[in-house]
């Protein structure tokens, strides 16, 4: 789905990425990594496949778009370390032509070492680019550039004829701040209510189409 908006080309993608064309960049938010892993040596059984999927469509887009940079917002990886960390570092290296920058967010919590010996670079929590802000959590003391966050991980309820009701992921993007759906396969999804001034393009069966309510 093309979106012009501020005088950018947005390309926004199935997966919960975008694309800005004039940076020839990639935006994507909340992927979660290692979270599967955790959980699986926490006692709660989650399929190993999540983590795989989470690369794989990185990877297409890789192919698709050949960005110049990757802006992860926040939430690269899930708690603490385990050995996905290595295993996407290793997918990082394999593509050192690309400049993976992270802007951190709140489950970013790996020791500095495991960041500093990664093929990452590490902005401040607040990044500007143009027109945008790159910030995990929207802040709003932030009066500066359009807040581009993540953290959310937003859906919305769309409704059918016969009282049919189906929430679907979505990218908000209002006055000031947009909020990116989720990458990752395993996240969970919070509903969210926009207001009329607010622009929505739902995620639907590969599919991305602005929101009728």
């Amino acid at each position: 789905m093309l979106f012009k908006q501020l005088g950018q080309t947005l390309m926004l993608h199935a997966s919960g990425a975008v694309y800005w064309a004039e940076e020839k960049c990639l935006l994507i938010a909340d992927m979660h990594l290692g979270k599967a892993t955790h959980f699986n040596a926490h006692g709660i059984s989650i399929p190993r496949a999540v983590e795989n999927k989470s690369l794989h469509r990185l990877l297409e887009l890789l192919d698709i778009f050949s960005p110049e940079k990757c802006y992860f917002l926040g939430d690269l990886f899930h708690s603490r370390y385990n050995p996905v960390w290595d295993l996407f570092c290793d997918f990082l290296k394999q593509h050192n032509e690309i400049e993976w920058i992270l802007v951190p967010g709140n489950h970013d919590i790996l020791e500095k070492e495991k960041y500093h010996s990664s093929p990452l670079h590490i902005s401040n929590p607040a990044i500007n680019i143009g027109p945008y802000v790159f910030i995990h959590e929207q802040d709003p003391d932030q009066t500066e550039g359009y807040q581009i966050s993540g953290h959310v991980h937003p859906g919305v309820i769309m409704k059918g004829k016969g009282r049919q009701q189906l929430r679907m992921p979505c990218f908000c993007f209002g006055k000031k701040a947009a909020i990116l759906p989720a990458f990752g396969e395993f996240t969970g999804m919070h509903t969210i209510r926009p207001t009329k001034e607010d622009t929505v393009f739902v995620i639907a069966d590969q599919h991305v189409l602005p929101a009728i309510f």
